[in-house]
């Protein structure tokens, strides 16, 4: 082989600069967070929260023994469409559709365990500081407007909060310049004070923009997004 066919060997020891793309998926912390203990005394919910799934894109810095990532995160829970709220006698008092929604803009340390030319185990811890954002649309029914004296209305909350995670994950080549890491780690990212986004009057009563979000017992709304998680990353190298 000749020395510049050699020269065109991938090595990961020799990567200074590159771009990602992630993605995530876990089951949800969430559950009912959103509306279960805020849509009414007297309702109840049999749907909820099942997973979360997440994308992330960014710069890597990488160097011999260890490397940076700066990036943007998306996390979104599992939409609730048309879900039914009944009252204590099964009757239906509303329809609701939810969206919960994460924006966080973070940098994450890797340290590298065990090192090879093609792969590497990496050791990851990283964090950022972004919005946690909820939408809760409600559709009352003829019951529901009886018993809650409300019409249909669109409930929007969200909170300014940090993210933090780490994970454990193998990177290995793929193709030219381009690697697969598979990662397993755990995030958090709970809001636990968030406040509404407009005038708006709800089961809990009436409220300004700004205010806290409460649940049906006085105590603040908190939602989670964080939990367990599993990510697949395709990374590619610049100066390969």
């Amino acid at each position: 082989m000749s020395a510049s066919a050699q020269a065109r060997v991938f090595d990961l020891y020799n990567q200074r600069m590159g771009t990602y793309i992630k993605g995530t998926a876990a089951n949800s912390y969430a559950g009912q967070d959103a509306f279960g203990d805020s849509s009414g005394k007297s309702t109840t919910f049999t749907d909820k929260i099942k997973y979360n799934y997440g994308g992330e894109v960014g710069l890597l810095f990488p160097g011999a023994y260890y490397g940076w990532r700066i990036g943007f995160e998306i996390l979104s829970a599992q939409k609730m469409k048309g879900i039914e709220g009944d009252s204590e006698v099964g009757a239906s008092l509303m329809n609701l559709d939810s969206t919960v929604y994460g924006f966080f803009p973070k940098i994450a340390f890797e340290y590298y365990l065990i090192k090879k030319p093609g792969s590497r185990m990496t050791l990851s811890f990283g964090g950022g500081y972004g919005k946690i954002k909820a939408t809760n649309d409600y559709t009352m029914t003829t019951a529901g407007t009886t018993r809650y004296t409300l019409s249909s209305f669109t409930q929007q909350m969200s909170q300014l909060t940090y993210t933090a995670d780490f994970s454990v994950g193998y990177e290995f080549m793929m193709l030219q310049n381009t690697s697969l890491t598979l990662d397993v780690g755990y995030k958090y990212a709970i809001a636990s004070q968030l406040k509404y986004d407009q005038d708006i009057t709800d089961f809990t009563g009436t409220h300004k923009s700004g205010d806290i979000v409460t649940e049906s017992d006085g105590s603040n709304k908190k939602i989670n997004l964080g939990g367990p998680y599993a990510g697949l990353t395709f990374r590619i190298y610049f100066n390969y």
